[in-house]
């Protein structure tokens, strides 16, 4: 599994329509008990605030028998004092939740890209935080990215230099690094704020997406 949506508690906070991973797995036929993977592909609030649940006045992983994989970069920045006055909430949420992981010892914090299962490569891409990973899937001559929050919405194709002013520095370098590897290479892109997977080319000093039809049309 990849990433942990907001979970129901901040999703009912914010008042969004959101927080639902606990009922698409259901749908999925799985429980929370059945994942044996999680990668984190950074620590902002709707990636990691379903990762935890209250339990008896205290925190518990929701996925206990999963290994966490994180950036160590990105964990220790989100446990360090260094986090903006501004990003407050977001640290506060990202401290207690990825603290509660490495006390019960499934969480589990790489340097630099690495395979981390079959096929699955973590590959650091900083910039929308500190620690922000890509994570590369294959199988046979087939392979997708995903971007995570590289790319923010399609509007970066057509703008790929505008940021959020949640970034930080090397955003930019990022996504186009990211986008152009995907136009060469005729990659599959994923990204966590694109309605689907699709396929980047390169016009120029801009990128067409072509999202990929999924299912009958």
């Amino acid at each position: 599994m990849i990433d942990a949506g907001t979970g129901p508690a901040l999703a009912e906070e914010w008042g969004e329509p959101i927080g639902r991973l606990r009922e698409a797995l259901s749908a999925a036929d799985a429980e929370p008990e059945d994942i044996g993977l999680v990668l984190l592909s950074h620590a902002h609030p709707d990636h990691i605030g379903g990762l935890t649940v209250e339990h008896g006045g205290s925190r518990r992983p929701m996925f206990p028998n999963a290994r966490h994989v994180i950036s160590r970069t990105e964990f220790e920045y989100w446990t360090s004092d260094r986090v903006p006055d501004d990003f407050a909430g977001m640290g506060g949420l990202a401290h207690l939740n990825l603290t509660t992981l490495e006390r019960t010892g499934i969480l589990d914090p790489l340097d630099g890209e690495q395979e981390v299962g079959s096929g699955i490569r973590v590959i650091p891409a900083p910039g929308h935080t500190p620690g922000h990973v890509a994570i590369s899937i294959s199988e046979g001559s087939e392979t997708a990215i995903f971007v995570a929050d590289a790319v923010l919405g399609e509007l970066n194709f057509d703008h790929p230099d505008w940021s959020s002013r949640l970034e930080v520095d090397r955003a930019v370098r990022t996504r186009r690094r990211l986008l152009d590897e995907a136009a060469h290479d005729s990659t599959t892109v994923v990204g966590y704020h694109l309605w689907g997977p699709g396929i980047v080319e390169r016009r120029g000093a801009v990128y067409r997406w072509d999202p990929l039809q999924l299912g009958p049309p």
